[in-house]
């Protein structure tokens, strides 16, 4: 099985507030270079949008990086398990998991418009 990171990023409004950073114990300190990046939004075209952005930031930096959407595809049905074995064999090292806070909120109309900050 990968060791696989999960960050969950709470944007509330601005990206300059707080976020949280979850991972398990021993991931911390680890280098990763290939992810799979996934946004947790109910909101496909918003999903697609920042993970896409989010892949192309990785990119830049030298990672190599897979969309959830592109791993497991929405026009099947997706649970935890299916996301999970998507991620698994993927090659992904890490699973950058992004979920908005509060989806009303200024962050969620600027991804909306499809300009992930």
């Amino acid at each position: 099985m990968i060791p696989a990171l999960v960050l969950l990023l709470s944007l509330g409004g601005c990206p300059s507030l707080a976020t949280q950073t979850f991972a398990p114990s021993n991931a911390r300190g680890v280098r990763y270079d290939g992810f799979m990046a996934y946004a947790a939004f109910s909101d496909l075209a918003v999903e697609g949008a920042f993970e896409h952005a989010l892949c192309q930031r990785l990119h830049a930096a030298g990672h190599a990086c897979e969309t959830m959407l592109h791993a497991a595809p929405p026009t099947e049905k997706q649970t935890g398990a299916s996301r999970r074995r998507a991620a698994e064999t993927s090659g992904a090292q890490a699973v950058v998991m992004v979920e908005l806070a509060d989806p009303d909120t200024a962050s969620r109309r600027i991804l909306a418009n499809g300009q992930p900050g």
